[in-house]
């Protein structure tokens, strides 16, 4: 991801605004994180950050969201509030995408924008392969496994004998999941 530009900042008071962002992925606790640009000195009506990119690796993007909150520094080093955006990590697209803003009540910001690039790749393991929980994988599996269970709905046998085999896939899921990030806090 790549926060190249800004337009229409909304300012406090009468001063001249040092704005800089900050790029929060906010979900399961070993998915957030916080990264941040560096200030712009006296432009915020639209200011142009270096093409910077900051990379988050997003184990389970279902239940991730990317946060941008744009700030201003002022003359004491103290951080303000401009604007802010929330988005679904799993509805967001790869390209260049103008962000709306929003202000603290979540009310939009006439004309205000972020100027991004996202860029989006498959989660690789140490031995260069798909990690089993990458999105894409996750997907082909969810659709097999669909099949699987709308097979399975005939009236013939318990109700243990139906279900039992999506649990057991589920409980395979959570300890690979499990082992997956014990490797990773190893590290």
């Amino acid at each position: 991801l790549q926060v190249l530009g800004a337009r229409h900042l909304p300012k406090n008071g009468r001063g001249i605004v040092c704005p800089f962002v900050e790029i929060e992925v906010a979900g399961a606790e070993y998915d957030s994180i916080k990264q941040k640009t560096e200030f712009v000195v006296d432009n915020g009506l639209n200011p142009v950050w270096p093409a910077k990119p900051f990379h988050f690796q997003i184990s389970n993007p279902e239940f991730a969201f990317l946060r941008f909150v744009v700030y201003e520094e002022d003359m004491f080093s103290d951080q303000n509030f401009l604007a802010q955006a929330t988005f679904p990590v799993k509805g967001l697209k790869a390209g260049y995408r103008a962000v709306p803003l929003k202000n603290n009540y979540s009310e939009d910001l006439e004309l205000a924008s972020l100027l991004i690039k996202i860029e989006v790749f498959p989660a690789k393991q140490e031995n260069g392969d798909i990690s089993p929980f990458s999105s894409m994988s996750l997907r082909e599996r969810g659709s097999d496994a669909s099949g699987q269970l709308f097979h399975g709905r005939g009236r013939e046998g318990s109700f243990e004998a139906r279900y039992q085999q999506p649990f057991e896939d589920f409980r395979i899921s959570q300890e690979h999941l499990a082992d997956h990030f014990d490797s990773r806090e190893r590290r």
